[in-house]
């Protein structure tokens, strides 16, 4: 028993090493971009129209990702973190009177863990470019690697940049409030994923930043993660949920200024075996910052 609670448990910490990268993205761009959107439910009267801006920017995301987990014989919990920097360059361009060409190109990205494994394989991150099309108020219509494409970094980063930018109601005012709802299905490592998030989002207000007239948008998720796989032949099943708390900033002339988040959960898996098992839990708690570069200013700056 207490062999498998720590092959388990810790196969699962080297397993985030290599998913580090993707793992930072997503919490740090949180939940803007559902697989499967419901209409939205404004909440107050409107106060404006928004839609986003032709135009290219710069981003850095810096993302702090913390995982814990207890272990037995009294011994100190295993934790360890690991750090995650991305340069992105977001380019959007009129194609049509409702339709936007959206470009992203991941600069760069460096990877530091306190975690004494091997280092995390970047190889296909860098330099990486996707393509789409979306709403002027950022609902994707096309955000998807071509058919033919199988590499999974590629399809992990259209998944994680999809929610890059957040789909907003095209009238928005200070309490315009909306639900999201998503499901999504896919594989990691050895892991077939299912996912499902319930997002409420809400204008608290609006402030200025670098002296640009912004909205302030609050999102609150709750996730509910399963996976099954194997080991051995063995059937191996995870159960996770959590939470991602972020704060965009949305300039009224349709720019995204950058956002803070955090995301909790609580991962744990079971293996079926004669004499059942299961690892200890581990808990995760990732924070994150995207900041909009000035405007000139490349990867790195």
């Amino acid at each position: 028993m207490y062999r498998f609670r720590h092959a388990v448990g810790r196969r699962a910490m080297l397993a985030a090493v290599a998913a580090s990268a993707m793992t930072a993205t997503l919490a740090a761009v949180g939940h803007g971009q559902p697989a499967m959107r419901q209409p939205a439910a404004e909440s107050a009267a409107p106060s404006g129209t928004f839609m986003y801006a032709s135009g290219t920017r710069h981003y850095r995301i810096t993302s702090v990702d913390t995982r814990t987990q207890d272990q037995a014989g009294g011994r100190a919990p295993f934790e360890f973190a690991t750090t995650t920097t991305q340069f992105v360059t977001l380019v959007l361009a009129s194609k049509a009177r409702d339709t936007l060409a959206l470009t992203l190109t991941l600069d760069s990205v460096a990877v530091t863990s306190t975690l004494d494994a091997p280092a995390a394989d970047l190889q296909g991150y860098r330099g990486a470019r996707m393509e789409g099309t979306m709403s002027p108020q950022g609902r994707l219509y096309v955000f998807a690697p071509p058919a033919s494409v199988t590499d999974t970094k590629t399809i992990a980063l259209y998944r994680a940049f999809g929610r890059f930018l957040a789909a907003v109601p095209a009238q928005v005012g200070p309490g315009t409030t909306w639900t999201d709802t998503s499901s999504d299905t896919f594989k990691r490592g050895e892991f077939d994923i299912k996912t499902s998030t319930v997002t409420t989002s809400k204008i608290t207000g609006d402030t200025t930043v670098a002296g640009e007239h912004a909205w302030q948008l609050e999102r609150t998720a709750v996730i509910s993660t399963t996976g099954e796989g194997k080991e051995k032949d063995k059937p191996i099943h995870l159960v996770a949920d959590g939470t991602i708390r972020t704060v965009q900033l949305l300039s009224t002339s349709g720019i995204f200024l950058g956002s803070t988040g955090t995301q909790t959960s609580r991962m744990q898996m079971s293996m079926e075996e004669s004499s059942g098992g299961s690892s200890a839990p581990i808990q995760e708690v990732i924070k994150s910052k995207i900041e909009s570069l000035p405007i000139g200013a490349t990867a790195g700056q």
